[in-house]
């Protein structure tokens, strides 16, 4: 479902990159969730940024948009040289 939510970020947003779609799910996604297992409260290492939102992903109020540099930067300390 993830996919389908992106296409139709895509289309009502056609100026977004992968990065702020990716965002905009992240940022506006639940977080109130219980672990299966334990009936705890889940934390991020049970499910990530949470259960995605689709009808709020539209207007996140907040985008964080990466390039391809910025991903770069952050690979832990990893030579990476860009091949072209």
């Amino acid at each position: 479902h993830i996919a389908g939510v992106s296409a139709l970020l895509k289309q009502a947003h056609p100026d977004w990159g992968q990065a702020e779609a990716k965002s905009a799910m992240m940022t506006t996604s639940r977080q109130d969730l219980l672990n299966r297992l334990m009936g705890d409260p889940a934390t991020p290492f049970d499910m990530g940024s949470g259960f995605v939102q689709p009808t709020s992903a539209f207007e996140p109020g907040l985008l964080y948009g990466a390039s391809k540099n910025d991903y770069n930067a952050f690979t832990c300390g990893i030579t990476v040289t860009d091949p072209s």
